[in-house]
């Protein structure tokens, strides 16, 4: 079974510490990669991963002159930020998919109650009909009877 790990490491030495890498700056020391934040909003991950493209950039540039040693100690800081920003970015969609979900509940919510209103109001129009027909059903006979002749005229003249 193939390792993606250099030589000699494993998957626990990819711990969210950053050491340098020769006696530069070390890659993302000072472009705030925390694996254990996930607050960060989309625009922080946005800029962690154009800092992650151009360090990895920079160390490409520079990778002809780094020993054996150094190229790994780099390949592990860049596991290690990009694990970092993977984290992050779950966390960005987690945290958009709360928000949607609290949008949709909050809009089955309202259907509902717009629902039951307008149910509602339906049953009590049809109890207004029922009782007036009860009360007065030759008025509710003759004034059916208009309605149907009216509408045949219509209709029929098409």
């Amino acid at each position: 079974m193939s390792s993606t790990f250099p030589p000699g490491q494993s998957a626990s030495d990819f711990e969210p510490s950053v050491s340098g890498i020769t006696g530069e700056t070390a890659i993302g020391s000072e472009s705030g990669y925390y694996a254990n934040d996930a607050t960060q909003g989309s625009g922080s991950l946005r800029g962690n991963l154009t800092s992650l493209k151009s360090e990895l950039d920079e160390l490409l540039n520079r990778a002809d002159s780094l020993s054996e040693n150094e190229l790994n100690q780099a390949y592990v800081q860049l596991m290690t930020k990009f694990s970092s920003v993977r984290f992050a970015a779950k966390s960005v969609a987690d945290q958009a998919s709360r928000q949607f979900r609290t949008v949709a509940d909050q809009a089955s919510r309202q259907f509902r109650t717009v629902a039951d209103q307008a149910s509602r109001q339906f049953n009590d129009g049809v109890e207004v009909t029922t009782t007036y027909v009860k009360d007065r059903p030759l008025q509710s006979v003759a004034i059916a009877t208009g309605v149907g002749l009216a509408l045949g005229i219509l209709f029929g003249r098409r």
